[in-house]
């Protein structure tokens, strides 16, 4: 007699079994919240909306579980607190910018209103004196005409002022987070309608937390703005007449530029400039009176550089971005103070294309 297949009920049961059995045999204890937990961390690689470095975390948490075999409440909350801060930390660190960002440029706002104020004072000086002096009505007119004109220009420069403040980070003077993300998304559309090649490279400063704790936040700060001082300087070379292009700071100690245009072909050797630039620069480091306390300082840099490829399924901005992000964590991996590129027509996907002196 022929045996009947096994139902779906009994397969789903049978590999319930099995993954009960593997979670005995793991030492895992017949817990509901330990046993949900470790079968959520082990099957992390398939979930689409985390990052590599999420899902690497993630696999570290699940390892490291199963090898300590501490699954007590303690634990259990310091799993859990470790993974939120990990899948959370790129949110906070976009919060912490634009936080940055609007209190520089409320005060910026408030510098101004304080100066206009000060302007709205000598107006109304000027015009009690011109009334008073002048008996002939032109020129009356005349002067107060020239007078409100005066502070007319003033406040409409002032509102240049704080439109461009609100597009900049406030300390490097780079175009800020949103300008860059406003800018990718324009240069996709670019891309699509009139096939200008577009290229990102993403900029991070090596071992630049050990950096900061050794000298502190003030020096840290420098770096970030001589960082984004060589970054602008080489930009400026670009053409501006073909190519629309961008330096932005990404977030923290990182960087990025946007090419859109013909240039962006050669943007590796751009990259590669703003590189070998900061490699070589010396920094002085001085304390808060300016006094040296440390000479002949270097930093450097690691940078991913990807373009904007057509095979990319879904969305091309979050592809390029990620392409990028991954040929930036390959140079870091590779040594730091190089660069890699994405390239998906070669045999591996990043490759190194130089290395630090």
């Amino acid at each position: 007699m022929k045996s009947s297949p096994p139902c779906l009920h009994d397969c789903v049961w049978s590999t319930k079994d099995c993954l009960h059995n593997m979670l005995d045999n793991a030492g895992v204890p017949r817990d509901a919240k330990w046993r949900s937990l470790i079968v959520y961390l082990r099957g992390i690689a398939d979930l689409p909306h985390l990052t590599d470095h999420q899902k690497t975390h993630a696999q570290r948490l699940f390892t490291q579980a199963l090898a300590q075999k501490d699954f007590s409440e303690a634990r259990f909350a310091q799993i859990l607190e470790e993974y939120h801060a990990s899948i959370t930390e790129s949110y906070r660190k976009t919060i912490d910018e634009l936080v940055r960002e609007a209190s520089a440029v409320v005060k910026g706002f408030q510098d101004m209103l304080t100066s206009r104020y000060g302007d709205l004072e000598q107006l109304e000086e000027t015009t009690v004196q011109t009334v008073g002096e002048i008996q002939d009505g032109p020129a009356v007119a005349h002067q107060l005409r020239q007078a409100f004109g005066k502070l007319k220009n003033a406040m409409e420069s002032d509102l240049r002022s704080l439109e461009d403040m609100a597009h900049r980070d406030g300390l490097t003077g780079l175009f800020n987070r949103r300008s860059f993300d406003r800018f990718m998304s324009e240069s996709v559309i670019r891309w699509q309608e009139e096939q200008q090649p577009l290229t990102l490279a993403l900029f991070d400063i090596d071992h630049f937390k050990v950096f900061n704790d050794k000298y502190g936040h003030r020096v840290g700060d420098q770096v970030l703005t001589v960082v984004a001082g060589h970054i602008q300087h080489a930009l400026q070379v670009v053409d501006q007449r073909e190519n629309r292009v961008i330096g932005a700071r990404y977030g923290g100690e990182e960087f990025a530029v946007v090419i859109s245009g013909p240039a962006a072909v050669r943007c590796t050797k751009l990259v590669e400039g703003i590189r070998e630039s900061i490699h070589s620069y010396s920094f002085l480091v001085r304390d808060t009176n300016g006094n040296i306390m440390e000479r002949g300082l270097r930093v450097s840099v690691s940078c991913g550089i990807a373009s904007m490829w057509p095979g990319w399924p879904g969305s091309h901005a979050e592809n390029l971005i990620e392409s990028a992000d991954k040929a930036l964590y390959f140079a870091k991996g590779d040594g730091r103070d190089r660069s890699a590129i994405f390239d998906p027509t070669g045999d591996q996907p990043y490759r190194t294309i130089s290395e630090g002196k």
